[in-house]
C-alpha cells in the first residue's frame, strides 16, 4: 500500500491497475484518506479505519465527494463520528434513504390526500380544492414539498393578485394547510403581503372603532352619549 502526500495532480497522475486487479493510495496528510484506482483507471475516494462493530481495518468508499478537499473534509467527519462509535457509513445510508423518501414526497401526492381527508368534510371544500388544483398543483405537482419555499408561495400569491388581489388574500391559509409543516411559512408570507398587509390594516381600524365605540358607551350606566369626547373620562349627558 503506497501513501504519498495526495494533491489534483497526483490523482491525474495516477495509472490505471493491472487487468482485474485494483490498488490504493493512502494520503500522508489526512488520516484515513486514500484513493483507490481500478483496472479502468477509475479513481475514487475511500477511508481505511476501525469501524464501530468490526475487529479490523477496514476500507470504505466515501461515495459522495468528487474533490480532493471535499474528501478531505468528510475523512475529517468520518474520524470524529467513529471516535464517537457511529459508523459513517450508516449515517450515509440514513441520509440517502431519507432524500429518497423526501423526493418521493411530492406536493402534488400530499394535496391529494389533504384534498380527501379534510376538505371532503369542508363545506367549501370543493371550492378550496378547485383553487389548489389550478394554481398550486399546475405549478408544483411533482416538486417535493421539502424543497416548496417561502419566495415559491409568493410568487403564486403575487400572481394572482394581478387578476384578483381579493382571491390572493384567500391563498396564502389555503398554502399553508395545504404544505404539510408549512403553517409557520404561510404566517411568514401573510406578513409580508401587500394585499393581505392591507386587508390585516382594515380589520384592525375597524376593531379600533369598536373598541372606541365600546368605551364611550361604557362610560355611562344609562348608556348615552358623552357630551365632548370620546375618552371614559368624559361627562355625559344628563336628562
Amino acid at each position: 500500500m503506497a501513501r504519498r502526500k495526495l494533491t489534483d495532480r497526483t490523482l491525474k497522475s495516477l495509472k490505471p491497475a493491472a487487468a482485474g486487479k485494483r490498488y490504493d493510495v493512502m494520503d500522508v496528510e489526512a488520516p484515513g484518506l486514500g484513493v483507490r484506482v481500478t483496472d479502468k483507471g477509475h479513481v475514487s475516494f475511500i477511508f481505511a479505519g476501525r469501524f464501530p462493530g468490526s475487529k479490523h481495518y477496514t476500507r470504505r468508499e466515501i461515495d459522495y465527494v468528487v474533490t480532493l478537499i471535499d474528501a478531505r473534509e468528510a475523512a475529517r467527519q468520518w474520524r470524529t463520528m467513529i471516535r464517537a462509535g457511529v459508523d459513517p457509513v450508516l449515517v450515509r445510508e440514513r441520509e440517502r434513504a431519507e432524500a429518497l423518501r423526501s423526493q418521493a414526497v411530492t406536493f402534488s401526492s400530499v394535496a391529494e390526500i389533504w384534498f380527501k381527508e379534510k376538505l371532503s368534510t369542508e363545506r367549501k371544500g370543493k371550492d378550496v380544492e378547485r383553487e389548489v388544483r389550478n394554481h398550486f398543483i399546475t405549478a408544483w405537482g411533482k416538486r417535493p414539498i421539502a424543497e416548496i419555499t417561502d419566495l415559491d408561495v409568493l410568487a403564486i400569491i403575487r400572481l394572482k393578485k394581478q387578476s384578483a388581489p381579493a382571491a390572493a388574500r384567500t391563498f396564502w391559509p389555503i398554502c399553508g394547510a395545504s404544505l404539510t409543516g408549512r403553517s409557520t411559512s404561510a404566517a411568514t408570507i401573510s406578513r409580508r403581503h401587500p394585499a393581505i398587509v392591507s386587508s390585516q390594516r382594515r380589520s384592525s381600524a375597524r376593531k379600533r372603532r369598536a373598541s372606541a365605540f365600546c368605551r364611550m358607551m361604557s362610560c355611562s350606566p344609562c348608556g348615552v352619549l358623552p357630551s365632548a369626547s370620546l375618552t371614559p373620562s368624559a361627562p355625559c349627558i344628563k336628562f
